[in-house]
């Protein structure tokens, strides 16, 4: 992670940042041979003006999609390079969940790191934050640090 690369540097100061969770999951993607697309927006290298004013559920997207042929099933991907989910995005990947998952589909959030790579279900993910700590940050976004062991 760059010095940029956390809350207490604007966005456009953030933007600079390659996002290191991305690359570790594409790289993991590619070894094990396994299709993705890109689906959500990409920050990095698309930006788009006036994104922030989108609807939320917009904004937060999957960043990638791939089907597994053998389960006849799609995952929606969610790339995070930390434990800390925010509670916003926590709410709407809920809703992106109501609305497009269903017994052919389903949400997962890769938490990539350069040691390790961790795979869960956006359901367990549910399941996780019950009795976790909300937490903020000095912007007054609040997260949820996860127990990924």
């Amino acid at each position: 992670m760059s010095e940029t690369d956390n809350n207490n540097y604007s966005y456009n100061e953030r933007q600079l940042n390659v996002n290191i969770g991305e690359q570790l999951f594409e790289t993991y993607m590619n070894e094990k041979k396994i299709e993705f697309y890109r689906m959500g927006f990409d920050e990095k290298n698309n930006n788009i003006k006036g994104f922030y004013l989108m609807h939320p559920v917009l904004r937060s997207l999957p960043d990638y999609i791939s089907y597994n042929s053998s389960k006849n099933k799609m995952y929606y991907i969610q790339v995070k390079g930390t434990n800390k989910i925010k509670v916003d995005d926590f709410l709407n990947y809920s809703q992106f969940e109501s609305i497009f998952c269903n017994e052919h589909s389903e949400l997962v959030i890769f938490f990539c790191f350069k040691d390790k790579t961790i795979i869960k279900k956006f359901s367990d993910i549910k399941k996780m934050i019950t009795g976790c700590e909300v937490k903020e940050w000095h912007d007054k976004k609040q997260y949820f640090n996860l127990d990924l062991r």
